[in-house]
């Protein structure tokens, strides 16, 4: 029989590691945190404006070189801030202080750091499509950005450790890179978002609003099928994607904010544009937990030559002691000052009468014990009569809320006394009326009271005056017709006309063409079909329009000349004649009434 190979005994298991790269993250402080994406974020926006520019924009050529090479700095730039990461994390594992940097250290990193890393955007694809030394070739690039500047022995040395380190606990390697590698989740989405643009290439159903139910169906499913490439990054893209997908509606729904993205329905999910954002923010999630899970790889690696998890186990033993000794110091401490207070004799209590008394009838009044008290009242107010009765009540009432009133002065006067008068050992606690402190008190009473009659005198006055009617009228503003800036949403599209009809009577014929025109687009925004943008072109309107009238055709084609002619007079070097004009307002009365 085959002997069973059995595991390392110096191996740990690789969610072992991943749990304490969890936990050495939520112990990292802010400083770290704030230079990795001090680092990573440039390069990310600068990647998906790259990714944006070179496949749509018409200057991609020309532009091609001198973004590329700003990419290529950014990305020496983020892996700088990367090593800087690890490092601190490093040292938060080995509970060191950070050393002094230096500017020869600086210049080290980055001269590392740009002879090693550009060549992983060429080794780290062609292994992944090898598969097989796709783990050694990554772990060996994110050794090298843990000990950039740890290791002093030079690059070649680096390069051999970092090779060792590779060919290290592979079962462990691959546990971590298939739980938070973002390169392995990057290939698992874009193979499902190719077979997902496919299907809904090939399935007009899914295009359509109207079944756009089946379409977050879609969504669903080709996120279930990246999960056997990286769980934790397609639960981490699926939380992103929907987000970026939900954002545009939900500012629609309760800002009234209508988007690019809102207008283009299902494009603007299956596009590579929204594929790189999804993946450049899942990126930023993930990569700070391969960091940590490599720092505390690297860790353990060394641990076994230099016995560093057995000092720190000591110091956490060491301070788990201390700790038990102070909380015993801190008990015996509290005994003692508790036996003192013991030994000395407790001040007799001094309780007054009448607050027994005031307190004792407070209680037998309350509802669980007053059904118990004889009815001696009812039998009195059956004899006298209930007018007699009703007034004994009142009577009382207004006795015992007096009494409750000079209780309270007297507490009052007495706290008054405690804290800013001067008492001498034989004065007694009765009320004395003359006392300075009480006088204090009532010309401050007095005081409040003046206020308030004079608050209350003025407020009556303000309410019984005579108040003038002032009427309000808005200076409508006339807009620059040249300013490029000028949207139809400044005036109502009848002013819009009417100011076209002022200028066709002065002979400005350009200038009413785009009266008319910003008039026309103001009619359309009134019956909500289309959104007045100062951001939009004129084919932009004229697709919008094609979304929301395409029942009317007539519309359509009168809005498509219009634009027509519009661009050739108002861009171009046509002029407006009447005869075009006649045209022209013909065209712009078809979108009137078509409206």
């Amino acid at each position: 029989m085959p002997r069973k190979r059995h595991k390392p005994t110096d191996e740990i298991s690789g969610l072992v590691i991943a749990e304490q790269a969890v936990h050495l993250l939520c112990r990292t402080p802010l400083h770290l945190w704030a230079g990795y994406y001090v680092g990573s974020i440039p390069f990310v926006m600068g990647l998906l404006f790259f990714w944006s520019d070179m496949s749509r924009s018409a200057f991609a050529q020309q532009r091609c070189f001198m973004a590329s090479l700003g990419l290529a700095g950014l990305f020496i730039w983020m892996k700088c801030w990367h090593a800087v990461f690890a490092d601190g994390l490093r040292l938060l594992i080995i509970e060191a202080p950070r050393p002094a940097f230096s500017g020869r250290k600086l210049l080290r990193l980055v001269a590392i750091q740009t002879a090693t890393q550009p060549f992983g955007l060429i080794a780290l694809p062609v292994a992944l499509l090898i598969t097989i030394p796709f783990l050694h070739v990554y772990t060996f690039y994110q050794y090298i950005t843990v000990n950039s500047l740890r290791d002093e022995s030079g690059l070649n040395a680096l390069c051999r450790d970092a090779w060792k380190h590779a060919l290290l606990w592979q079962r462990q390697n691959l546990l971590i890179n298939w739980l938070f590698n973002p390169w392995l989740f990057g290939v698992g989405l874009a193979l499902v978002f190719t077979a997902t643009r496919l299907v809904v290439s090939t399935s007009p159903i899914l295009a359509s609003e109207a079944h756009m139910l089946w379409f977050l169906l879609a969504i669903v499913v080709t996120f279930h099928f990246l999960l056997p490439f990286s769980p934790m990054g397609c639960i981490a893209a699926g939380n992103i994607a929907t987000f970026l997908f939900l954002l545009p509606a939900l500012l629609h729904s309760f800002l009234g904010i209508q988007t690019v993205f809102m207008l283009s329905g299902w494009h603007s999910v299956f596009n590579t544009t929204f594929l790189m954002t999804v993946f450049g923010l899942t990126y930023l999630c993930m990569d700070p937990i391969m960091k940590a899970a490599y720092a505390m790889r690297c860790f353990h690696a060394d641990a076994r030559h230099s016995g560093a998890d057995l000092i720190l186990r000591l110091k956490s033993a060491r301070r788990a002691i201390m700790l038990l000794l102070g909380v015993l110091c801190f008990w015996t401490c509290c005994g003692i000052v508790q036996a003192d207070d013991l030994a000395e004799p407790l001040p007799p209590a001094t309780i007054e009468v009448d607050q027994m008394d005031a307190t004792i009838d407070d209680v037998l009044t309350q509802p669980e014990y007053a059904w118990r008290m004889p009815r001696e009242a009812a039998r009195a107010a059956a004899e006298h009569g209930f007018l007699w009765h009703f007034m004994k009540q009142m009577g009382e009432h207004i006795e015992k809320l007096f009494k409750k009133l000079v209780r309270l002065l007297n507490k009052l006067a007495r706290w008054l006394d405690k804290h800013f008068g001067h008492r001498t050992s034989n004065e007694t606690t009765s009320v004395n009326w003359q006392d300075p402190v009480r006088a204090l008190l009532f010309i401050f009473m007095a005081l409040v009271a003046s206020i308030l009659a004079v608050f209350i005198y003025r407020l009556w006055k303000q309410r019984t005056g005579t108040r003038g009617v002032v009427t309000a009228r808005a200076v409508q503003s006339v807009p620059d017709l040249t300013d490029e800036k000028v949207t139809a949403d400044l005036l109502p599209a009848d002013e819009w006309m009417l100011m076209a009809q002022e200028l066709i009577a002065q002979g400005q014929l350009r200038l009413a063409a785009r009266a008319m025109f910003l008039g026309g687009l103001a009619t359309l925004a009134h019956h909500k079909l289309v959104t007045i943008a100062s951001s939009k072109s004129n084919y932009e309107y004229l697709r919008e329009l094609e979304r929301h009238a395409h029942d009317r055709p007539e519309m359509l084609s009168s809005f498509s000349g219009t634009i027509l002619m519009f661009e050739r007079v108002w861009y171009g070097s046509h002029e407006m004649t009447p005869e075009a004009l006649a045209v022209y307002t013909t065209g712009m009365e078809g979108i009137l009434h078509g409206a």
